[in-house]
């Protein structure tokens, strides 16, 4: 979320409709699932019984054949994992950067590798106050719901776990995650998440901030759980927009951001073995992104751009794109916060292969006119939940 605090209030002026309806598969996911039928990758390993649920409302790496175990240090030393021939029939797959990813996730990452150029999927973020209202607004709008539903898991927002829970098990959603943490050891408040402090002494053991720090992660972890027990995948969207300049996580620079990412990479998967997340990357309204803030092929899954109307327009997203690429040539790039909703025809035309859109809520995605977010949901190259495979949501 960009640092206008407008972005975060005007929420509580917003009407509120909430319905939560469980949604099929139209005749439109078969034309998808006969260019692309998700399997799970040979090297998966086989899904954990999910407990019964009462639903609720830079150069191109070169692919190797090897990884060597991740350090506990903030190291990118680790091998890119190597490319292999998709399970799926779609191209060249690459692995996830966890190879412990719950075989559910790499079904989904497996998934977005092979729509990329082929299909984009909708998505839309949800307001402070409410889990589940903007996606309905969606719904009431375009008939249809988002295949990609975010939430953000600030202290100060509405819990939004439970819910992304019925977003995969009822409506056929895949649930995204940002994080607008606070800085430690101050009231987790969004006047605290934009700031100054020392973040290399947050990642300091034996100081009070790292104290604070540790325990947000613990606390966070815990939070996280029931969707790794669940069989949730995520796409885990934390410590984003750090080119920005506004958000306290880049107070430092670039290489101590990169320690921090790394560090909170290797706890959540090594030390909690929260196995549920797909780690996107995502900087802020720039035509090209810094590389200096780029923790690395190995603790990356997918990059994006948080890209507003009034900074760019629909028409140099292909630069983006193209820019993201060259950053991270093996991995997918998203468009993962915005408010113009991009033209299906002109991403087509351009060669621009971003896996979804994620307009914020609100003003921001209000921009776009009644007529036109139907039209884009209506589009042939447009995904909505409805039309997501079947088999992706397989327990």
């Amino acid at each position: 979320m960009i640092r206008t605090t407008m972005r975060v209030w005007n929420c509580f002026l917003a009407l509120i409709v909430v319905s939560i309806f469980a949604v099929g598969c139209s005749s439109r996911s078969d034309r998808l699932a006969d260019q692309v039928t998700v399997t799970t990758s040979p090297t998966s390993t086989p899904a954990v019984v999910a407990p019964t649920l009462t639903d609720t409302t830079s150069t191109a790496p070169t692919p190797t054949t090897s990884s060597s175990t991740r350090s506990s240090t903030a190291s990118t030393s680790r091998t890119t994992p190597a490319a292999t021939a998709s399970p799926s029939g779609g191209g060249t797959y690459y692995p996830a950067a966890n190879p412990q990813l719950i075989a559910p996730a790499r079904r989904v990452y497996e998934y977005l590798q092979s729509i990329q150029g082929k299909a984009m999927l909708a998505g839309q973020e949800e307001r402070d106050t409410c889990t589940n209202c903007e996606s309905e607004r969606m719904r009431s709008i375009t008939g249809k719901l988002p295949a990609v539903h975010g939430h953000d898991l600030a202290d100060y927002i509405a819990d939004p776990v439970p819910e992304a829970i019925n977003d995969w098990r009822v409506r056929h959603q895949i649930p995204t995650f940002s994080w607008h943490m606070g800085i430690p050891g101050k009231p987790q408040t969004w006047e605290n998440v934009i700031g100054d402090v020392d973040v290399a002494q947050v990642l300091q053991p034996g100081t009070s901030l790292n104290a604070s720090y540790m325990g947000m992660l613990d606390k966070m972890a815990t939070r996280l759980k029931p969707l790794q027990d669940n069989q949730i995948p995520v796409l885990f969207r934390p410590l984003h927009e750090m080119n920005g300049g506004w958000f306290w996580w880049s107070t430092n620079g670039p290489d101590v951001y990169k320690k921090m990412w790394i560090h909170l990479y290797d706890y959540f998967t090594k030390e909690k073995k929260l196995n549920n997340l797909i780690w996107v990357w995502s900087s802020a309204e720039s035509e090209a992104p810094n590389a200096a803030w780029y923790p690395g092929t190995q603790y990356v899954d997918i990059v994006g751009t948080d890209t507003y109307k009034s900074n760019s327009n629909e028409d140099n997203w292909s630069s983006i794109y193209r820019a993201h690429k060259s950053l991270a040539p093996t991995k997918p790039v998203a468009l993962t916060e915005t408010d113009i909703v991009p033209d299906p025809d002109k991403l087509k035309a351009s060669q621009n292969k971003m896996l979804w859109f994620l307009p914020w809520f609100g003003e921001y995605v209000d921009v776009n006119s009644p007529e036109k977010l139907r039209s884009v949901y209506q589009h042939s190259y447009i995904i909505t939940a409805d039309e997501m495979p079947a088999s992706l949501f397989a327990r």
